[in-house]
């Protein structure tokens, strides 16, 4: 046997490995599909479904320590076989997306080998270890969970690649198994093999990485040469090559195309053209070298670009020849400052980056007084594709690593036009910059006289209702910020919206004289263009359009009703033939799912009722696990989004997040361990407790100025202490109620991931489209409510004072 503290270490490495193993899939999975909402819920859920099984498992027969610490180091290469070999197994659709049974089948293959051994492991540990409790396993596999995160988050800056973490995972259960070891021989093979683990990862795993990408790049894009491969904290991007022409993929979705002049100067020129005064332009977005150059062309205007991926904006914007490598370091370290001298150019970081803890936005340095890159009065030139910088006089290009939401808000009145170049909600992440709450924050950056342009996919003769509703959505949604607004028609439709009324040229004729008295000349552009993009019966049809009565939804931070119509887009474009479920979806209102809950709690309590006492007792009990464990996952997620709708930074701080939660997990074992919750009164006190914990959840939805990343971090931590004094609380009472110590290690964990994984499965499809930020949290409070009132009936058999539980401890149950 082992000692406790041997035990506790395994735990740790464990848990450490765990975390690091599921950002670490997952990023492999978002960055090659698409990354939305809807992949991120289908990957919580397969990754919950694992855990659970694996804990099912564990439960049933409980494993042996060394086969546990063998699966998990084996584990990750078979995800990088899987991945390098099985991708070519998918449908390669040009111009469409992948439908998603393939990819949910090609999910399970990458993590149910990840996932399973995680939910092992605790039965696994109990059986080497008669001395240690559940509790304080719990607790150390979760304090190494949240190590990992800080690790990945803070100390590798959140951009680590996936395949490299994999192939380095190895080494954590290897050293565990090295503490294990049951003779000095086994302990001198494994030191040998973690020696010797490190030069040889170090030797194949580049040509394997490289080799691994292009099979994929090679099998989704043929004929196109894969030039680039990024991993940034927020995304994973790739630029393809084709007889000079640029392909800017984002998370394997296509973004971007560059050169082209022609387009850049079809979506710059006309909204530069409509500005009353464009001196001081704002881009939202990363965009490409083509459209920056049209934008300079103008003279006498600085242009300002606002993106929080500074990896994305130095491989766009940035050349060896114009960017100083210390500056780009400085900036990728966040250590930029607006005094900075000599640099011939740089990307600025903001004071405090996007999900950081330090300082708030007052204290970022306003556009007019931060540093620029671009030199007035000289020509811009395009090298291999990027923007090279020809001088070092007066710049009037400013690059700006930060969140565009949090810089307008910052800086109020400083733009006289912004230019939003995300097209259409088709992510959180974009749909924050569609929301009523978006286009009030860039309002506040905007002059009086200051206009912004914002274009949504879809034509004045073509519009169904999905992209009906996506158009009128982002229409209503500009109306309380801005007072006048003008749909220009084409493919996007473009909004054109001032601060005051009175502003916007629309007539063809006025915009005409007015670019041909201050555009630039020689450009791709020309004016006489102006009559076609307005042309009367165009204008007429599209205003038609909007001035319909439809009823549709108002497109919030916390309801995204915009992006539930994209889902439909997506369903429709991916061939998955899934419009059956999103109509049952729809139609499963926050009311009616409140119905539903109800009616389920009154079915499982007469269940429960009918069955033998001992039984109903342990199910009882469980479901209250389960019950946490959705709700645990459920506020998380709620904090994340939320945090992403302000923030924008929620997947750079996604395993930090992770961590805290943890952390708190971890802590709540601890505590609640030694202050002794295992009994009914102090039960149902901390289910008290966590209704509480969502009506703070509740509070802090309706206070956007305190939804930072500490409030943010500090709420995720809250909740999971809550839920992590209840685990050992009810390991006790099953105890008493006679369930063997292993197999009660298993059924808890297989309850709580239980849970949980339909929380994960639902998020991205209903409660985030359907119900709402806030609608879910209404739902979690319903049920932990339900959960309280039933455990007031139910005389627990309690330990006696003193009691020694099946581990020779003193209330160890």
């Amino acid at each position: 046997m082992l000692t406790e503290r041997t035990i506790l270490a395994m735990s740790f490495l464990l848990g450490f490995w765990a975390n690091l193993a599921q950002v670490a899939v997952l990023r492999l999975f978002l960055g090659q599909f698409y990354g939305t909402e809807i992949q991120v819920g289908l990957f919580l859920g397969v990754w919950l479904a694992g855990v659970a099984l694996g804990g099912l498992l564990g439960g049933w027969r409980s494993p042996r320590a060394e086969l546990v610490l063998g699966l998990m180091a084996v584990a990750p290469l078979v995800v990088l076989g899987v991945f390098a070999g099985g991708i070519t197994a998918l449908p390669a659709r040009r111009g469409a997306f992948l439908p998603t049974w393939p990819v949910l089948g090609f999910l399970g293959a990458l993590v149910l080998p990840l996932a399973v051994p995680v939910g092992l492991v605790l039965p696994a540990v109990l059986r080497r270890a008669p001395v240690t409790n559940l509790g304080e396993a719990y607790g150390s596999e979760a304090l190494g969970s949240f190590a990992g995160g800080v690790v990945f988050s803070l100390l590798l800056g959140g951009s680590a690649r996936a395949i490299p973490t994999l192939a380095a995972l190895p080494v954590l259960p290897l050293a565990a198994a090295f503490l294990v070891g049951p003779s000095r021989r086994a302990r001198r093979g494994l030191a040998c093999l973690l020696a010797a683990w490190g030069p040889v990862v170090a030797l194949n795993l580049p040509g394997f990485e490289r080799w691994a990408e292009e099979r994929a790049w090679d099998h989704f894009h043929p004929g196109y040469r894969l030039e680039t491969t990024l991993e940034t904290p927020y995304q994973r991007v790739q630029v393809g090559e084709y007889h000079g022409q640029r392909s800017l993929f984002i998370n394997g979705s296509f973004a971007a195309a560059w050169p082209d002049p022609v387009r850049a100067g079809e979506r710059v020129h006309p909204f530069l053209t409509a500005c009353l005064e464009p001196r001081r332009i704002l881009i939202v977005g990363a965009p490409t070298p083509d459209l920056v150059e049209q934008v300079l062309a103008w003279p006498d205007l600085r242009l300002t670009v606002a993106d929080l991926d500074a990896d994305l904006l130095r491989l766009l914007l940035g050349d060896r020849r114009c960017w100083k490598p210390e500056a780009m370091r400085r900036a990728s370290e966040g250590l930029s400052s607006p005094s900075l001298e000599g640099a011939q150019g740089q990307i600025l970081a903001p004071a405090t980056r996007a999900g950081d803890l330090g300082r708030s936005e007052s204290e970022r340095p306003p556009p007019d007084r931060a540093t620029t890159t671009w030199p007035a009065g000289t020509a811009t030139a395009q090298v291999e594709g990027r923007l090279a910088c020809p001088g070092q006089d007066t710049c009037r290009l400013e690059v700006r690593a930060e969140d565009p939401r949090g810089l307008a808000r910052a800086n109020p009145g400083a733009f006289d036009g912004i230019l939003v170049l995300p097209a259409d909600p088709t992510t959180l992440t974009g749909n924050r910059l569609f929301t009523q709450e978006g286009f009030a924050d860039l309002a506040q950056g905007l002059a009086t006289a200051g206009v912004l342009a914002v274009g949504v996919t879809g034509t004045e003769n073509y519009l169904g209702p999905d992209l009906e509703t996506i158009i009128l959505s982002t229409h209503r949604a500009l109306q309380p910020s801005f007072p006048e607004i003008f749909a220009v028609p084409g493919d996007p439709i473009t909004f054109w919206a001032a601060r005051r009324g009175g502003v916007l040229a629309t007539d063809p004729a006025r915009l005409q004289e007015r670019y041909r008295a201050r555009g630039p000349s020689g450009a791709s552009f020309r004016p006489e263009a102006f009559a076609n993009l307005l042309l009367p019966f165009r204008v007429e049809e599209v205003q038609s359009w909007l001035a319909r009565d439809t009823a549709v939804p108002r497109n919030t931070d916390l309801h995204p009703q915009a992006f539930a119509r994209q889902l439909k887009l997506w369903d429709i474009y991916s061939g998955s033939s899934l419009s059956f479920l999103f109509r049952w979806v729809e139609a499963l209102t926050l009311s009616r799912a409140l119905v539903g809950l109800v009616v389920l709690a009154f079915g499982l309590a007469i269940a429960a009722w009918l069955a033998e006492p001992h039984r109903g007792r342990i199910a009882l009990l469980t479901v209250g696990v389960s019950i946490s464990g959705a709700g645990g996952l459920l506020a998380e997620i709620v904090l994340l989004l939320v945090y992403q709708s302000r923030q924008g930074a929620m997947f750079r701080m996604a395993a930090l997040f992770f961590g805290l939660y943890m952390l708190g997990l971890a802590t709540g074992a601890w505590l609640g361990r030694r202050l002794g919750f295992a009994t009914p009164a102090r039960l149902r006190a901390l289910k008290g407790a966590q209704v509480g914990m969502v009506g703070i959840c509740l509070g802090l939805l309706r206070l956007p100025a305190w939804q930072t990343g500490p409030v943010i971090g500090a709420g995720i931590f809250l909740v999971a202490f809550l839920d992590g004094i209840e685990f050992p609380a009810v390991d006790v009472l099953l105890g008493v109620l006679g369930l063997p110590r292993e197999r009660r290690a298993g059924w808890l964990i297989f309850a709580d991931n239980f849970g949980a994984l339909w929380v994960g499965l639902v998020s991205g499809w209903w409660i985030l489209p359907v119900v709402g930020l806030e609608g879910g949290l209404w739902l979690l409070a319903a049920a932990l409510g339900l959960n309280f009132l039933a455990l007031w009936p139910v005389p627990f058999p309690l330990p006696p004072t003193g009691a020694v539980g099946d581990d020779g401890r003193p209330g160890s149950g």
